[in-house]
């Protein structure tokens, strides 16, 4: 019997031993080299490859990055110095002579330049480091988030940082406050900035949860990598370190929850600016809410969500007080995924109208549109407590289950791709999307990085703004899931994130890192691409015959198993290329049970398709793929007579009648043309009390 102590004690000693020797080898700090050596234990080689990226190249650094999204940002990597760029319009003839960019010293570099510098003999490629997503911290705290600073930046041992990204909507305003302080800025500056952009005065800090403290000791000197590498591995910093590097990403810590993060003021903010807003208030309770929507003269229907979130979590339409009242019951001391209070939620007018998502990069305030793509999403009236699966399951176990409600949510249907937007007339809608979606970005901050931007074109016969397009909301960060049309555009939002890094590493700042923040943004080689994309695939062809890509997200109206007929039909459809935001269909081991749950909103999605082809084949599959989500009454049908069956067996052990029916099962699923996706979970049981529940279970993966 193996003593797990023992065991447990055993792995930790040889993490410290091999950190040492790390520590020692790359003349890093011992807190750098174990947390590499803990992170990728017991794989020796990519802790020491990762601890030398860490001393000696410029890092990406992803939070929250271990999943598909921050492998695919190591892909890019792989291949960017040699066959990456040219997937840039500007650098895909590197003869060009146009100007690029003026450096600080007033050099002129033209594209060839730009283009010779990033692919000759790179000695230090970018390195792009996945770590853990970042904690959530309440408020707004200078302290909190100078002490995340440093255990999450600091304490790493990274020396150059071009850039900190992260996936998730609540690690924002910390990568915003990480990037100031790799730029120079001081942690007590950076608090009183805090400070005194969310409270008028000292006194009201205490009503905005803003606490007004700083780090002990000297600010930023006290705080620097340099400084803690020489206090824990008793030396200096290499001997040849590298250039400074511009820290690219960040936007304005002091505005980015204010701005960018609560969905009630970003659209207090859009009034301000005279662009298209949506009306709203926000509120902790039902009874508050109802009493502010009224006041304000926001008419039914209302769309009500948490102030901060994300996948359309805890959203509800509701057409009355009672609906209000209802959805913050379901929200009432719950956090959301993204680790904000969601009982705290804005109830706000409903647009009516088609939808769109706009994926874009910047950098200086400088935009570069990715993909666009045409949105639809439909109500449906579900019941139970709108938790994720792990909390209700989680709170069931403690003998707390929580109460099922009746309420109306938004799911996800389908998004269909936008070909060539720079080919579109001016007057177009898509291109009336995009240019209201670039004044919004100015107008909330949203400078640099990544931004995924959801909108509605106002279709409500009252409105005054009829045919215009609204924002619904900003998301400071990459779009959900890997980039889906790549192929069709070449370029994406995590390719063109690497390219200003690798920029920021080819072209470094002039001055030092403790210099003015303004000389840490200096000039850089942008944009590599048009404002606007233009596909690359087909464009020739006619609208009609030109393939496109639609992703199908996957919706489950019950609780229960994936069934392996439904996943056959699907993959053999000529439209199908794969499955994103999961990986449910993935051939496991014999056996392997696909758990879904009712689908609530996006995260509770099975998840979703990735389909290509004309919109006629489109329409066609995706038709299909509905049919086998609803399910097949005759299986149904037969299933019952197999329970009624069994119960008879039980008590009068008459086994005939159910001996005929249990092959029958097979030989249904095997023959039809609609077989179900989804079992729900009363069925499976039954199938699996007969001995057939194997029927259902995914095929073994290839050896």
């Amino acid at each position: 019997m193996i003593d797990e102590s023992a065991f447990a004690s055993d792995v930790q000693e040889k993490i410290r031993a091999l950190s040492h020797q790390f520590a020692e080898t790359y003349k890093c700090s011992y807190s750098c080299a174990k947390r590499s050596v803990t992170r990728h234990h017991p794989l020796e080689a990519e802790a020491a490859a990762e601890i030398d990226a860490k001393c000696n190249r410029v890092c990406l650094l992803v939070f929250g990055g271990y999943g598909t999204q921050g492998k695919y940002l190591k892909t890019i990597g792989d291949a960017f110095y040699s066959t990456g760029l040219r997937a840039f319009p500007h650098l895909e003839e590197p003869s060009s002579d146009t100007v690029a960019f003026v450096t600080a010293a007033g050099e002129r570099l033209n594209w060839k330049d730009v283009y010779a510098s990033l692919s000759g003999d790179v000695s230090a490629p970018v390195a792009v480091l996945c770590l853990k997503g970042l904690p959530p911290v309440a408020g707004v705290s200078g302290a909190a988030y100078e002490r995340m600073y440093q255990d999450f930046v600091i304490k790493e041992g990274v020396r150059h940082a071009a850039g900190f990204v992260t996936m998730y909507d609540g690690n924002v305003p910390l990568t915003d406050y990480f990037a100031s302080r790799a730029s120079g800025r001081s942690a007590a500056e950076l608090a009183a900035t805090l400070s005194l952009c969310a409270c008028a005065d000292r006194n009201d800090a205490a009503k905005h949860g803003i606490v007004l403290e700083v780090p002990d000791g000297d600010d930023a000197h006290a705080s620097s990598s340099e400084d803690e590498w020489a206090r824990q591995a008793g030396g200096g910093p290499p001997a040849a370190p590298l250039p400074p590097v511009r820290n690219i990403f960040g936007n304005s810590v002091a505005t980015s929850l204010s701005s960018r993060q609560d969905k009630g003021n970003v659209q207090r903010l859009l009034k301000g600016h005279n662009l298209n807003y949506v009306r709203s208030v926000d509120a902790y309770s039902g009874p508050e809410a109802c009493a502010k929507r009224e006041n304000a003269g926001i008419a039914f229907p209302v769309i009500v969500k948490p102030v901060s979130g994300a996948g359309s979590e805890f959203i509800s339409l509701c057409h009355c007080d009672d609906e209000i009242e209802t959805a913050f019951f379901i929200a009432h001391n719950r956090n959301t995924t993204q680790g904000t209070l969601a009982g705290h939620m804005i109830v706000e007018e409903y647009i009516e109208g088609p939808e769109y998502v706009v994926n874009a990069v910047g950098f200086r305030n400088d935009h570069v549109v990715t993909d666009i793509w045409r949105s639809r999403k439909f109500p449906v009236t579900v019941y139970g407590s709108r938790l994720s699966q792990h909390v209700e399951t989680r709170l069931i176990e403690s003998q707390r289950r929580p109460l099922s409600v009746e309420s109306t949510t938004l799911l996800y249907d389908d998004q269909e791709f936008v070909h060539s937007l720079s080919d579109l007339p001016v007057a177009s809608e898509p291109r009336r999307v995009v240019d209201y979606t670039l004044q919004c970005l100015t107008a909330l901050g949203m400078y640099n990085g990544c931004s995924h931007c959801e909108l509605r074109v106002d279709d409500r016969a009252d409105s005054p703004r009829r045919g215009q397009p609204v924002l619904i909301e900003l998301n400071p960060r990459p779009q959900g899931d890997i980039p889906r049309a790549t192929d069709f555009v070449g370029y994406d939002q995590y390719t063109l994130l690497f390219y200003l890094a690798a920029a920021s590493a080819a072209f470094p700042a002039r001055g030092s890192a403790a210099a003015a923040h303004e000389t840490m943004h200096d000039a850089l080689p942008w944009p590599p691409a048009p404002p606007l994309y233009r596909s690359r695939s087909k464009v020739s062809l006619p609208l009609t015959e030109r393939p496109t890509i639609r992703i199908l997200f996957l919706n489950s109206p019950c609780t229960g198993v994936l069934c392996t007929y439904g996943v056959r039909k699907i993959e053999a459809l000529p439209t199908f290329r794969r499955t994103t935001r999961s990986n449910i269909f993935e051939k496991r081991d014999t056996g392997f049970i696909a758990s879904v749950f009712q689908t609530m909103d996006l995260l509770s999605s099975p998840g979703a398709l990735v389909l290509e082809g004309t919109s006629r084949q489109l329409e066609e599959d995706a038709q299909f793929i509905r049919t086998l989500e609803k399910g097949n009454v005759e299986f149904n049908s037969l299933l019952v007579h197999l329970s009624v069956a069994y119960r008879i067996s039980r008590f009068n052990n008459e086994s005939d009648q159910l001996s005929n029916l249990k092959p029958k099962v097979k030989e249904f699923l095997d023959t039809a043309e609609f077989p179900p996706l989804y079992v729900d979970t009363q069925q499976f049981n039954l199938l699996v009390r007969l001995g057939l529940g194997s029927v259902l279970t995914c095929e073994a993966k290839a050896a």
